[in-house]
Parts: structure tokens; C-alpha cells; sequence
């Protein structure tokens, strides 16, 4: 064979050889599986274009990518529970607007006493931290005006969730502050006598004295009277233990946590957040679930090497030897700020993530605070049955 005849069959046999191996290294493109969700036509539904459909209005089942499950298609919208749909700035999941006796926030009441939040909470000691509240009743500004405004605190500490209460103080200002587009007053009360490194939620009423004009008479006896009842909302925060490192970590990463709440609450983050929509203010893509994300971005302030985690694996990897799957040792390791690994599906694998706030001892659930929830930013009580492990954290993980 002369060497023409050698380079032809040499040429015909590369060639052979690359359709071999383009057949079976070209991996073929897997279609997304689809998945159902519950949507609202905005044309009909959304008149006032604000995000949210109407009271009562019906939802159509649309058929969506299951990784872009976090959002209607175009022209729908996947959030309902507008009460007034002729307005856009009412609708849930925001702040209510001061002194103009109208329910901005769809949650049935008028007016009632909200909570700031600060990224690292207020005045958080051993044994007490501080609640700033918005004030957004004329009624407790008319009291404080006449010297006779008054707060007293119902609380809980989450492990027991057992009502508590604290006496009445007075309440000696009500700062102005520029908030949500509108101008509201704030006074700030101490809750004091609590546990050392303890997560509790509180309730602030306001009062006044029915008695007040008979004060320094003999025999004068209070009588304090509701002025505004503090409404569904709990205000969430800890304690701290400033002798431990690793626990003044947990009370950074709570606080900050608990801030995220807040901004959900206002309608900033989140579902279709008005400044960081769905998880992209923690790290997720736009149409991703964000649940770990968030638990890590919150994380970070306070643990090395967690900003980055974004995947329940990869959590259980991250915290390894001090990542625990028995109910015992998660019952006698837990402690808060730690990590939750969730089955939701129940299908016996993790695929949800959720931050220990605490084992309650009489419903025998954790309280959590979670990333995506519904696609929010949620505080949730879980029972055991749907934790698949514990990520514990440790004096090594703390910057």
C-alpha cells in the first residue's frame, strides 16, 4: 500500500473515530421538570398594580419550570390578600401609615403598634434587651400629650412559650421618625428579668391612668385603662451571655436574622421585595429557592467560610464532625443560631434549611426563622419528625 492509499485510510479512520466520540460525549439537554403553582392575571386581578390581587380573587394553575417556581409567568402575579385593590399603597406585607385610620397592611386592624428592627438589636444585655415601637395611633400620642401614656409588656420565652408580663411604665418620649413615606413617633421600653442567652417574643400595650387627676390624693389607686393593644404582631429578639464568645456569635447572627424579618415585614425583600425580590439580596438567583442563602448570609457576620454555602449538602459538610442526625444528640447539642436540616417533602432527604431559635419544651417543637417560606422570610415552629440533622456550632467556626 503506497503512502496515499495510507493517509486516506488514516484520515477515514480519525474521522470515524471523532463521530465516535461526539456521539458519546455529546450529553443530550434534559428537559426541566414542570411544576404547578397558583397564579392571579394581573388584568383582572392586580388593578392598582401593586403585586398583589385582590380579596377573593381567583387563582389559575400555571404549569412553570420547577427551578423558576418563585415566579408567575409574565402578566400574573403570585401573591393575593389585597384589601384595597384601587390602591397601591395598601396591600399586605407592609408597614402601616401612621394617624390616617385606614388599614394599610390588609391585616384587619387600624393604625396599631408596629416594631422597629436594628441589625443588631437594642441595648442586648444578659438579662434584658430593648423594643422600639411605632407608634401609629393619634389615641397614645393624645396620652403621652397629657402626661399619662403608660407601656406594659406580654411575653414568652420561646422555650417554654408560657405568657409572662411586666408592671406598667411610663412612657417619658415619643421621638419623631421619617419611615415608609410618612412621619411616625416611637417610644422604646426595656424588657428586663430574663435568662441568660434565651430568645424571647414580646407585645407592648399602651395605657392611661382613668385615675390620673386623683394622683397625690390620699388613697389615690391607678387605674389604667387600654389605649392602643399592640395587635398580632410579636416583636423577636434575645438575650445574650457576654462571658462566652460563641454565644455573643448566636446573638449577632439572631439579630441580624431577625432584621431580615423586618424587612420582609415591609415588603422590601422576598416575594417580589420592592428592593431585593425573592432571595437576591442573600446570594440566590432570581427564580431560586433561597432557604440556605440566607441562613449563610445571616451567618457570616459571625462564622468563617459560610458566605459561599449555598446548598443543604454542602451545609452538612460545612459544619461536619458537629453535625448531628440523631433526635438525642439534637435534642442535647441544639442551641440557637444553629442549623436545621428539613424534610418537608418527607421523603427521607433534607431540601430545607432553618435557623434554631429554640426547642419549645411544651409543644415539643423548634421555633425557626427560616428564608423562603412561601418565599419570605418566616418564623415557623417545626416538629421533630421533619428534621433530618443539626449543624452545631462551635468556638472554631467563630471569627
Amino acid at each position: 500500500m503506497n503512502i496515499i492509499m495510507m493517509n486516506i485510510m488514516k484520515n477515514k479512520i480519525l474521522s470515524a473515530l471523532l463521530i465516535i466520540m461526539t456521539v458519546t460525549f455529546t450529553f443530550p439537554t434534559l428537559a426541566n421538570d414542570k411544576v404547578d403553582i397558583n397564579c392571579y392575571e394581573k388584568s383582572i386581578w392586580d388593578l392598582d398594580n401593586d403585586g398583589y390581587a385582590a380579596e377573593g380573587a381567583i387563582a389559575e394553575v400555571k404549569s412553570v419550570d420547577e427551578d423558576k417556581s418563585e415566579k408567575c409567568p409574565a402578566g400574573f402575579v403570585k401573591s393575593g390578600g389585597d384589601c384595597n385593590d384601587n390602591n397601591t399603597n395598601v396591600h399586605p406585607y407592609r408597614l402601616e401609615l401612621s394617624f390616617n385610620n385606614r388599614d394599610d397592611n390588609c391585616n384587619g386592624k387600624t393604625d396599631e403598634t408596629e416594631y422597629f428592627y436594628d441589625s443588631a438589636g437594642y441595648s442586648i444585655q444578659n438579662n434584658s434587651f430593648g423594643i422600639k415601637t411605632k407608634v401609629n395611633s393619634q389615641n397614645i400620642v393624645t396620652a403621652y400629650n397629657q402626661g399619662n401614656l403608660y407601656a406594659k409588656i406580654i411575653y414568652q420565652k420561646l422555650r417554654d412559650s408560657y405568657d409572662r408580663e411586666t408592671g406598667y411604665t411610663k412612657i417619658g418620649s415619643l421621638p419623631y421618625t421619617i419611615m415608609d413615606g410618612g412621619i411616625t413617633r416611637s417610644a422604646y421600653v426595656t424588657l428586663s428579668g430574663l435568662s441568660r442567652a434565651n430568645v424571647y417574643r414580646a407585645r407592648v400595650h399602651f395605657y392611661k391612668d382613668a385615675n390620673k387627676a386623683l394622683q397625690g390624693t390620699k388613697g389615690y389607686v391607678a387605674n389604667y385603662q387600654m389605649v392602643q393593644e399592640a395587635g398580632d404582631v410579636w416583636y423577636y429578639s434575645t438575650s445574650n451571655d457576654t462571658d462566652y464568645k460563641t454565644s455573643k456569635a448566636r446573638t449577632k447572627i439572631l439579630t441580624r436574622s431577625f432584621h431580615q424579618y423586618f424587612e420582609q415585614q415591609r415588603g422590601r425583600v422576598g416575594q417580589e421585595g420592592s428592593v431585593d425580590p425573592n432571595g437576591t439580596r442573600y446570594g440566590a438567583d432570581y427564580y431560586e429557592a433561597w432557604c440556605t442563602e440566607f441562613y449563610s448570609w445571616n451567618a457570616k457576620v459571625a462564622l468563617y467560610f459560610i458566605g459561599s454555602v449555598s446548598s443543604t449538602t454542602s451545609m452538612a459538610i460545612y459544619f461536619w464532625n458537629h453535625y448531628y442526625k440523631q433526635e438525642t444528640d439534637i435534642l442535647n447539642k441544639w442551641a440557637r443560631a444553629d442549623w436545621l436540616a428539613l424534610d418537608t417533602n418527607d421523603d427521607g432527604k433534607k431540601n430545607h434549611t432553618g435557623m434554631v431559635l429554640a426547642w419549645d419544651s411544651r409543644e415539643n417543637r423548634f421555633w425557626t426563622i427560616e428564608g423562603n417560606t412561601g418565599n419570605r422570610v418566616g418564623i415557623k415552629k417545626r416538629e421533630m419528625e421533619i428534621i433530618s440533622g443539626l449543624g452545631h456550632i462551635t468556638s472554631s467556626k467563630v471569627k
